[in-house]
């Protein structure tokens, strides 16, 4: 088992931004998606939906990378086997 053998430390070392852009890129796209399909009933031009879906997929990615990191990044500093 890898976390058997790797302390909390060198699991954020070894797998420290990885989790966080594959949540930060997956929840882009799908957000992106989601939002495309909100906005397309609206009377805008094609790039004001972009934009409009671009900036919520954004925000709710980066949202989501943050509640991912920070629970980690947290433990990390707090952990006593520095």
């Amino acid at each position: 088992m890898i976390l058997s053998s790797l302390s909390l430390p060198s699991i954020d070392s070894e797998f420290g931004a990885i989790p966080v852009r594959i949540v930060l890129l997956t929840a882009l796209e799908t957000t992106k998606v989601a939002a495309f399909k909100m906005v397309e009933p609206f009377n805008l031009s094609d790039p004001t939906k972009a934009a409009i879906a671009n900036d919520i997929a954004g925000m709710t990615s980066s949202l989501y990378a943050q509640v991912v990191f920070l629970p980690i990044d947290v433990v990390y500093f707090l952990c006593p086997f520095k």
